[in-house]
């Protein structure tokens, strides 16, 4: 975005110009809290806006046209973002830290991937045996509907375990028993009938802090 309305050089030398004009056409904003963060509200945002298209002109007289579509903004208050050279830590600023573009596009291209969920996840994404914070894994990157999950748990008290989609909407939660700190396999997708796309899972034990991770299903 950067590059299209103030222009950038490549490392090879090779200048873009900034482009002549950018317009945007969208349909509904819905601002949701972050699930990342749900307890810093005032700090992390995020706007779903709907029917989101770009229409822009190249200085070269190029015409790009994106179509409609889905596009979740995650959004990070000033005075709490990861500040690059140059940027303001104002609270009166807000950055975008990720952007999910034509989440519909994406939805069809899982949708695709039928039986081909995703490979098993890395052995060093173990968790050390002396050290267990509060953690989720997906098993499979992308995960199948089933939505299969390894809980990293520290203590033995019941664990709550929801899936969201990305306008924030609770689509499944659960609630497994605990014997022992330790890993847990859960399905966190059982009974739901997910479909293809993108959705956090987000889990909680007691009192401690939640902690959620962004997981794409396919078929």
């Amino acid at each position: 975005m950067r590059g299209l309305l103030e222009g950038v050089k490549h490392e090879n030398g090779f200048v873009m110009a900034p482009a002549e004009s950018v317009d945007f056409k969208y349909g509904d904003v819905r601002r949701i809290d972050d699930p990342e963060h749900p307890d810093s509200t005032a700090h992390y945002q995020v706007p779903c806006v709907t029917g989101l298209a770009m229409h822009v002109k190249m200085a070269t007289g190029r015409l790009i046209d994106t179509p409609p579509g889905l596009h979740v903004i995650h959004a990070v208050r000033g005075d709490a973002a990861q500040l690059a050279e140059g940027q303001n830590p104002d609270p009166e600023r807000w950055y975008i830290r990720r952007w999910l573009e034509n989440l519909g596009a994406v939805t069809d291209a899982l949708a695709s991937l039928d039986g081909k969920c995703g490979e098993e996840f890395a052995k060093g994404e173990s968790p050390s045996p002396t050290a267990r914070p509060l953690r989720i894994r997906a098993l499979t990157n992308p995960a199948c509907a089933r939505l299969e999950v390894m809980l990293d748990l520290p203590g033995t008290e019941p664990v709550d375990v929801r899936v969201l989609d990305v306008t924030g909407r609770v689509r499944n939660s659960r609630t497994f028993a605990v014997s022992a700190p330790g890993e847990l396999k859960v399905d966190a997708g059982e009974g739901a009938g997910l479909t293809p796309g993108v959705y956090w899972v987000r889990v909680g034990q007691a009192k401690r802090r939640p902690t959620t991770r962004m997981v794409v299903v396919a078929r």
